[in-house]
């Protein structure tokens, strides 16, 4: 969560899906404690790949995190 707070500056969010099973208090997830599943698409997003780097502009992206699992697919 905080690697994609600092490297994702700017875009909008569409089609946001999130779904979370267990208790919330005991998140981020270990084993089979609980589950949550984040879908995204964000256009026009500003993404800074390494901090010490400008970051990438005008992208198109697709997010899923699944328990502590991110991907992440430019375009």
């Amino acid at each position: 969560v905080n690697y994609m707070q600092s490297s994702i500056l700017a875009g909008k969010l569409n089609n946001g899906k999130l779904n979370i099973s267990g208790d919330i208090r005991k998140f981020p997830f270990k084993k089979e404690s609980g589950n949550i599943n984040f879908e995204a698409e964000i256009q026009n997003a500003s993404y800074k790949f390494i901090p010490d780097w400008g970051p990438a502009t005008g992208l198109n992206a697709k997010v899923n995190v699944n328990k502590q699992l991110v991907a992440l697919k430019l375009s």
